[in-house]
Parts: C-alpha cells; structure tokens; sequence
C-alpha cells in the first residue's frame, strides 16, 4: 500500500535504523513491530538495510540468545517461543537479500545464532 511505497524515502533517514535497533531491544511487544518493520525494509529498501547489517545482526542476536527463566510459566514460555520465531522471520527476510551474502559480519551472526541445532527445530 501507499506505507510501502514510502519505505524507500524513510530507509536513508538517519535515525530509522538506530529507532530500529533500539526496537529490536525493547519489550517483547515492539520487538514484534520492529521485526515486522525490519522484514518490509528487506523487501522495501535492501539497500538501506544492507548497509547496517553489523548492527542489525548484533540486536537480533540478543533476541535470539535470550533465555526463559527455569521457573517460568507455560504463558511466558510460549511468548517466548513466539518471539523467537518472530525474530527468525525478520532474519530470513534479511538473508533472502543477495547482499547478506557479501557481509562478513552478517554471515558471522548466521553461522552463531541461526544456523545452529537449537534453532533449526523451530
């Protein structure tokens, strides 16, 4: 829609992509937003999101490191899972980007955090 069509001239703004960042840290609600905002900017501007893939790859990374407590409850349990797999959406629609390929960094979060045994049964 006329949202996505807008997502080009936001992608260069200087702030969106620390806001992003800083979403990708936040409480479990606006992780999700930042997830669903971070997939349509791979579809929308790859370019833009190529350019900070580092740092994009360090806060996904936190997310995907988080651990539940040992005594949580089914509910927080199962956010959790949800969250994780939020996370491994926006991850695969980075890494569907060519030019993830090409980033050192980008490929050193792959090999760590996604393409391992504990994530590949989710």
């Amino acid at each position: 829609g006329a949202a996505a069509a807008l997502l080009p001239a936001i992608a260069d703004h200087p702030e969106l992509f620390q806001r992003l960042q800083e979403g990708l840290r936040d409480v479990y609600d606006v992780k999700v937003v930042a997830h669903v905002l971070l997939a349509r900017l791979a579809r929308g501007a790859p370019r833009a999101v190529c350019r900070h893939l580092e740092l994009l790859g360090k806060a996904l990374a936190e997310g995907l490191a988080a651990k539940v407590k040992t005594d949580a409850v089914k509910q927080e349990v199962d956010r959790h899972e949800d969250l994780i797999r939020s996370t491994l959406r926006a991850v695969d629609a980075v890494n569907a980007l060519p030019e993830a390929d090409h980033s050192p960094a980008w490929k050193a979060f792959m090999d760590s955090y996604v393409l391992t045994p504990a994530m590949k049964v989710r």
